[in-house]
């Protein structure tokens, strides 16, 4: 993977390319003002990761929305619940800087009562108006895999409202643009566990990260079994003879 440190010497045009499209668009979503979440937040929280050419992203992590830290810091998962997601990484065989890491919302939605600022879920209006940020990061890097944390980020990408995570955890799902899709918990309801069901909930998260790394080497080795959707999608023998 051709990780580019310095996008704007790179020597690979479409690795300048992408820098070049990405770059416009978080300095035009710096300013946006399509939903109510802009009066509120400190920053747009844009995704962050590597600058390499389409396809060679891999993973692409989609959470819910930025957290207080990251409304500061104007990063991704760099609070705790990031903290813990890079230790998650690490165990799992992951470099977090391989990945392009995200939020289907880029403001921090929060609740406000007096002087009391919390966050919350971000409405389905709000989640509506920031479609076209993630939508855009799909078009622009087109990763294989991408690993959605918690439920609201899996309904928003899958389109799928009926999506459990009790029941949906650890299943690969048909994404957007070609993408895998897998879904795991978010680090935030990690934390919330106490004792035992906290190493049992983080465990699984690991194993999960195992299996998208076990997929992506698969998908980039040509090796990969089809998934099912795939497998309804390929022309049978006789559909073949045809030709």
């Amino acid at each position: 993977m051709a990780v580019v440190d310095d996008p704007k010497a790179a020597s690979d045009a479409t690795v300048y390319s992408v820098y070049t499209d990405l770059k416009v668009m978080r300095d035009i979503a710096r300013t946006c003002t399509r939903c109510d979440l802009c009066k509120t937040r400190t920053q747009v929280v844009f995704g962050d990761g590597p600058y390499v050419p389409p396809g060679e992203i891999g993973i692409m992590m989609m959470g819910e929305a930025p957290g207080e830290d990251e409304d500061k810091q104007g990063k991704p998962f760099v609070g705790r619940s990031g903290k813990l997601l890079n230790t998650l990484l690490e165990q799992a065989g992951l470099k977090r800087e391989t990945i392009w890491v995200t939020n289907t919302n880029k403001c921090r939605p929060v609740l406000i009562e007096g002087k009391s600022v919390k966050n919350r879920a971000p409405t389905p209006p709000e989640q509506k108006a920031c479609e076209i940020w993630w939508q855009n990061e799909i078009d622009l890097l087109k990763p294989q895999i991408i690993l959605c944390l918690g439920a609201t980020a899996a309904k928003k990408i899958l389109d799928n409202k009926g999506f459990m995570i009790t029941k949906d955890r650890g299943k690969w799902f048909q994404g957007p643009k070609n993408t895998e899709v897998l879904v795991s918990y978010h680090p935030s309801y990690v934390m919330r566990q106490q004792g035992e069901a906290f190493t049992l909930i983080k465990d699984t998260v690991v194993e999960d990260l195992r299996e998208v790394v076990r997929r992506l080497e698969a998908l980039r080795a040509g090796t990969a079994p089809l998934q099912p959707w795939q497998k309804s999608n390929k022309p049978d023998d006789g559909q073949l003879s045809m030709f």
